[in-house]
C-alpha cells in the first residue's frame, strides 16, 4: 500500500538518487522539521499522508497539526517504515484526533512526550517493541504518517 500523499521532504528523500533538502545536506542534527500536504476535501478512511522522514535516532518532543476544522472524521499519527507499506505503530503519537479540533492558528497537539524519563529517548528505543515487530530494527529512517 503506497501513501495517499507525501510531502516534498518524504518524496525527495525517497527518490533515486536522493534529493537532499537543506536541513539534511550537511549531515548535521535536525532540530526542527516541517512540511505540508494539501489534503483533499473528501478523504477516505484508511488514506495515509506522509509528512516527514525522521532518523531512527531522533527524539520527538512535540507534534503540532494545523488545518481548517472539519465537520467529522478523525486521524491517527504514527510511524511507518519507509517502504510505505508497513506500519511500525500507526497511532503511537496520537489516536483518533478529531478533525473538529483542528485550527489554522495554534494547531492541535498531535503529541506531547508524557514524562521526563522518555522525552529524550530516540525513536528506536521509545518504540522498541513495535520497531522489532515491524522488522524495522535495521532501518535508518521512519516516516511520520497521518
Amino acid at each position: 500500500m503506497a501513501y495517499t500523499a507525501k510531502s516534498a521532504v518524504v518524496s525527495d528523500a525517497g527518490s533515486s538518487p536522493v534529493v537532499f533538502s537543506n536541513r539534511y545536506e550537511k549531515g548535521g542534527n535536525v532540530y526542527k522539521d516541517y512540511d505540508y500536504i494539501a489534503s483533499v476535501a473528501a478523504t477516505t478512511a484508511g488514506w495515509t499522508y506522509a509528512y516527514t522522514r525522521l532518523p531512527k535516532t531522533a527524539s520527538v518532543r512535540d507534534i503540532k497539526i494545523f488545518g481548517a476544522a472539519t465537520a467529522d472524521g478523525a486521524f491517527d499519527v504514527g510511524l511507518y517504515r519507509v517502504d510505505e507499506s508497513t506500519a511500525i505503530d500507526q497511532n503511537c503519537f496520537g489516536t483518533a484526533i478529531a478533525g473538529t479540533t483542528l485550527t489554522i492558528v495554534g494547531g492541535v497537539e498531535g503529541y506531547d512526550v508524557p514524562t521526563v524519563a522518555t522525552r529524550d529517548l530516540p525513536l528506536f528505543e521509545l518504540f522498541s517493541t513495535a520497531v522489532s515487530t515491524a522488522g524495522a530494527t535495521d532501518d535508518a529512517y521512519y516516516d511520520l504518517v497521518l
